[in-house]
């Protein structure tokens, strides 16, 4: 009997990530041009859109995802506190996503169910 070794471990990488990025075109708002979007944040991911969109008027097929970072906030303000406002200080998991339009991103944060803008976060490519 032989015994052979596990594959490398940077094989197995590389063959996961290929598998990654195939299976991302198959995920909700996934495509070759965004990166791939996890089921439980898909509807704030859509949410954000639909905002971003609406605020610039045009149609939401414009907006494109260009980063999805999962995060836990140190509080409800989501990391975009607004003045005279209170916050409860409470870990509150959640996401940051980036988003861009006619070549400006612009940074959202959410939590599982709230989205909101975070003003002054915007930039170039």
């Amino acid at each position: 009997m032989v015994v052979r070794p596990p594959a490398p471990l940077a094989r197995l990488r590389a063959l996961l990530a290929g598998g990654m990025f195939l299976m991302s075109a198959c995920l909700p708002g996934g495509s070759a041009s965004e990166p791939p979007i996890p089921a439980e944040a898909a509807a704030v991911v859509a949410a954000a859109k639909s905002q971003l969109a609406a605020e610039h008027g045009v149609d939401v097929s414009q907006v494109r995802l260009r980063s999805l970072e999962e995060t836990t906030f140190p509080d409800t303000s989501l990391g975009c506190p607004e003045a005279g406002r209170f916050y409860l200080q409470v870990l509150t998991p959640g996401y940051i996503i980036r988003l861009e339009l006619a070549g400006t991103v612009y940074e959202f944060h959410a939590s599982r169910t709230t989205v909101v803008r975070c003003p002054g976060k915007e930039g170039g490519r």
